[in-house]
């Protein structure tokens, strides 16, 4: 999604429609009333209907407009949720259509993975694309995940189940709580909708919602793409391979891990020297996808020590194959209809990880699980159809 908003904010007529400059920090102070997630809110934007129509004609995201039936509000809100065991203040948007439909289940929209803080779905203006699942009636909400918005202070957690589940979950309660205050229906029914590293999180909130029986929250349907679900498998073809086309990712997974799990390894017994002298500068939280790509070589054997390249081929490292046995998500048995959605020419995600998640899950018992493959474009680029896909979907499950 971040390449998508890179491409609409190059047009012109975003200016026009740009919100006012938001503030710096926001807690503006609640009523007196008391909250169990939610600390403040603030008005980011609004849009027209017909407003959205412009700034959706001369972007990628044009064939959704046959989707937009409303215009949106969209409130940027802080809340409380954990990280490691501690308290971390956290972020994200919650989004309202013109016309609430309160029989229809709240979206629940999860980002791809992003590098520059100023690309988080509360920072970006004039929005980040999730926000068009609102405009097609549906109240969405859009955390920005933990190491953006207000969490930025911290190195973002990658592919690591519980925060990415827990960081969710307690998202949606604080936009139950916003959605409360402002008298509007709460509806405790969701959609989960991610790509990339949200399909990742969206399978992860998937399995803790349904497995944590005091929730009052049900979710009505999955749709993730291209994520990487089942870590042991995936990162072994990546591995066997010399190359990959998305070097940042697969850099930034161990270095993620490294500061997760405080491996007892310096980052030099991990990474070649080159690339551990600049990888504090690479994830400063500055620089795009593209700025850290074009500063790595898509080489394996530039990237890595000869000896760590070696354990994880060899599936060796008892660190690295813990924390890839304890972060996969396709080992379990979703209630809820499951659509998986990957292109066959995806260079970043083999769709061979969709595969063995399909048959994982279908051996597990799942019964509402079905494998769609896109056409065949890459990673970044099939995104769009998946959308335009989802939105059918959830639509026809609205009656």
């Amino acid at each position: 999604m971040k390449t998508i908003l890179k491409k609409i904010v190059s047009f012109s007529i975003i200016a026009f429609f740009s919100p006012n400059k938001k503030k710096e920090i926001f807690r503006p102070s609640l009523p007196e009333k008391k909250t169990d997630k939610i600390l403040g809110f603030e008005f980011k934007s609004r849009y027209s209907r017909r407003a959205l129509q412009l700034l959706l004609h001369l972007s990628p995201l044009r064939p959704l407009k046959v989707f937009l039936r409303t215009g949106i509000e969209i409130h940027r809100i802080s809340y409380i949720t954990h990280f490691k065991g501690k308290e971390i203040i956290a972020s994200g948007l919650v989004c309202i259509p013109k016309d609430v439909d309160p029989q229809k289940p709240i979206v629940c929209g999860l980002r791809s993975t992003i590098f520059a803080h100023k690309f988080a779905p509360s920072e970006i203006n004039p929005f980040y694309g999730l926000e068009l699942f609102c405009a097609a009636g549906y109240i969405t909400f859009i955390p920005d995940l933990l190491g953006m918005g207000t969490s930025k202070h911290i190195l973002p957690p990658f592919h690591h189940k519980e925060s990415a589940s827990s960081s969710v979950i307690d998202f949606i309660l604080a936009g139950q709580e916003l959605l409360s205050f402002k008298q509007l229906p709460i509806q405790n029914n969701l959609f989960l909708f991610g790509y990339s590293e949200g399909g990742y999180s969206a399978l992860a909130a998937q399995e803790a919602i349904e497995n944590d029986k005091d929730l009052k929250l049900q979710v009505e349907a999955v749709s993730a793409g291209a994520g990487a679900y089942h870590l042991t498998e995936t990162m072994q073809h990546i591995f066997s391979q010399d190359s990959h086309a998305t070097p940042c990712l697969l850099s930034y997974l161990f270095y993620s891990y490294h500061h997760l799990y405080d491996w007892a390894d310096s980052i030099n017994h991990i990474f070649s020297k080159e690339l551990s002298d600049k990888l504090h500068e690479l994830f400063d939280g500055k620089k795009t996808i593209e700025e850290v790509n074009s500063g790595l070589s898509v080489k394996l054997r530039d990237l890595f020590r000869h000896d760590f390249l070696k354990s994880v081929r060899q599936q060796s490292h008892p660190q690295v194959l813990h924390a890839f046995q304890e972060n996969s998500v396709h080992n379990y048995t979703p209630l809820a209809p499951l659509r998986l959605y990957h292109s066959k020419k995806d260079q970043t995600i083999p769709y061979t990880d969709s595969i063995a998640t399909y048959r994982a899950m279908k051996k597990r018992g799942a019964r509402n699980i079905s494998l769609h493959y896109t056409q065949p474009k890459s990673h970044a680029e099939s995104v769009f159809e998946m959308a335009q896909e989802t939105l059918r979907w959830f639509d026809s499950m609205c009656g």
